[in-house]
Protein backbone atom coordinates (compact mmCIF):
# COMPACT_ATOMS: atom_id res chain seq x y z
CA UNK A 1 0.00 0.00 0.00
CA UNK A 2 1.42 3.48 -0.89
CA UNK A 3 1.68 6.76 1.31
CA UNK A 4 -1.25 8.03 -0.36
CA UNK A 5 -3.67 5.31 -0.05
CA UNK A 6 -2.66 4.87 3.80
CA UNK A 7 -3.23 8.64 4.27
CA UNK A 8 -6.40 8.89 2.82
CA UNK A 9 -8.14 6.12 4.25
CA UNK A 10 -7.00 7.26 7.44
CA UNK A 11 -6.33 11.24 7.69
CA UNK A 12 -9.78 10.89 9.27
CA UNK A 13 -8.22 9.08 12.42
CA UNK A 14 -4.65 9.92 12.84
CA UNK A 15 -2.70 12.93 12.39
CA UNK A 16 0.27 12.58 9.77
CA UNK A 17 3.64 14.02 9.98
CA UNK A 18 6.52 13.44 8.18
CA UNK A 19 10.02 13.86 9.54
CA UNK A 20 12.76 14.70 7.36
CA UNK A 21 16.31 14.17 9.10
CA UNK A 22 18.35 13.76 6.40
CA UNK A 23 18.81 12.95 2.58
CA UNK A 24 18.87 9.03 2.23
CA UNK A 25 20.52 8.87 -1.44
CA UNK A 26 22.63 12.14 -2.48
CA UNK A 27 23.92 12.88 -5.34
CA UNK A 28 27.24 13.38 -3.85
CA UNK A 29 27.00 10.15 -1.55
CA UNK A 30 25.57 7.02 -1.67
CA UNK A 31 23.39 7.52 -4.87
CA UNK A 32 20.85 4.88 -6.48
CA UNK A 33 20.40 7.35 -9.83
CA UNK A 34 21.58 7.36 -12.97
CA UNK A 35 25.63 6.82 -11.86
CA UNK A 36 24.80 3.18 -10.35
CA UNK A 37 21.92 1.93 -13.18
CA UNK A 38 23.35 3.88 -15.97
CA UNK A 39 19.70 5.17 -16.68
CA UNK A 40 17.24 6.98 -14.97
CA UNK A 41 15.83 6.00 -11.71
CA UNK A 42 12.63 7.53 -12.36
CA UNK A 43 11.95 4.37 -14.70
CA UNK A 44 12.17 2.25 -11.35
CA UNK A 45 10.33 4.60 -9.26
CA UNK A 46 8.86 7.72 -10.64
CA UNK A 47 6.63 9.03 -7.98
CA UNK A 48 9.98 8.76 -5.65
CA UNK A 49 13.34 9.41 -7.61
CA UNK A 50 14.45 13.00 -7.63
CA UNK A 51 18.11 13.93 -7.40
CA UNK A 52 19.08 16.54 -4.26
CA UNK A 53 22.55 17.03 -3.23
CA UNK A 54 23.48 16.46 0.02
CA UNK A 55 22.24 19.54 2.15
CA UNK A 56 25.02 21.43 4.02
CA UNK A 57 22.95 24.01 5.88
CA UNK A 58 19.61 24.49 7.60
CA UNK A 59 18.22 26.67 4.31
CA UNK A 60 19.52 23.72 2.04
CA UNK A 61 17.61 21.21 4.11
CA UNK A 62 13.97 23.51 4.34
CA UNK A 63 14.24 23.54 0.36
CA UNK A 64 14.55 20.16 0.14
CA UNK A 65 12.05 18.99 2.60
CA UNK A 66 9.52 21.91 1.06
CA UNK A 67 9.66 19.40 -2.26
CA UNK A 68 8.46 16.58 -0.21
Amino acid sequence: MRFQEIFEEYQDQVQFLNIYIREAHPIDGWWLGRRLTKRPVERYAPEVAMDYYDPKDLDERRTVAGDW
